[in-house]
């Protein structure tokens, strides 16, 4: 729901995120430090928020930290801009609740966008939001995510996908680089990347990129020219690096770039 900002002509968008018992808590915090620092950036609000769960009341995460709900699932009657799952080890328990999905369903159905963080995308699948869409969860549970619904098109490498009007993401952190690109979306890419600077979120991946990190695809233990360049180019993203100059540097021929890139990072350059 996009209300009218009193005096300033600019628009809210209201924010609705699901808790319940044993969520990670990154998956919460990430995305809404992430909305909340483009309200601070903006010197307005640009995103109001409500939490909902079963009951109005503190909500213990797996962490053991409590989030208060402001609101009741099942009695929210208004409409929202973005519903926002996250996930964590009690979506098991939620997967089986059929109030509970039933609830999600026709919250979804009063949201313009839904989006989920990590394993919450085993509860949009649940509620039948994700059949026939394209859509990413944690690497580790993109197997069983597929197998108990066929009906999707689980793709276990980006850190985030968009379907449509619903979005899902990878693990934890991912939420962040999500809800960096939902700003973008919203507010544009200046303010999307002020608010990364802002946070020391020095690296905004685009949603294509794979889960693992460029370091974590690499021989940790290797020292070598490829690592050294991969530095420079992390610590100047401004600069233009066509091929050309990559395998310059390196001292080999743009083919010969190619299949060692292929070979150490599965990716081309």
């Amino acid at each position: 729901m996009k209300q009218a900002d009193a005096g300033s002509g600019t628009q809210r968008r209201l924010i609705g995120i699901v808790l319940y018992p044993d969520l990670e808590l990154l998956d919460v915090s990430g995305p809404l430090s992430v909305f909340n620092g483009a309200n601070r950036r903006l010197g307005r609000t640009a995103y109001e928020f409500r939490f909902l769960a079963a009951a109005r009341g503190p909500v213990r995460t797996s962490c053991g930290l409590e989030l208060g709900a402001t609101h009741r699932l099942a009695g929210f009657r208004g409409d929202l801009d973005m519903l926002l799952v996250p996930g964590g080890e009690g979506t098991r328990a939620c997967y089986e609740d059929a109030a509970f999905i039933a609830a999600l369903r026709r919250l979804a159905g009063r949201a313009q966008r839904v989006v989920s963080v990590c394993s919450g995308s085993f509860l949009l699948a649940r509620a039948g939001l994700l059949a026939g869409r394209v859509c990413t969860t944690h690497w580790a549970f993109c197997t069983e995510l597929q197998r108990l619904h066929p009906e999707l098109v689980v793709q276990p490498e980006p850190i985030f996908v968009r379907a449509g009007n619903i979005w899902s993401s990878a693990g934890v952190t991912a939420g962040l680089d999500l809800a960096l690109a939902l700003v973008e979306e919203d507010l544009g890419r200046t303010l999307a990347l002020d608010v990364a600077r802002w946070m020391v979120f020095y690296l905004r991946r685009p949603g294509g990129q794979q889960q693992f990190s460029l370091p974590l695809q690499t021989d940790p233990g290797a020292a070598d020219a490829l690592d050294g360049l991969l530095c420079r180019v992390r610590e100047s993203p401004q600069q233009p690096w066509p091929v050309a100059e990559l395998a310059r540097h390196l001292h080999l021929s743009e083919r010969q770039l190619s299949r060692l890139f292929l070979r150490r990072l599965r990716m081309s350059p």
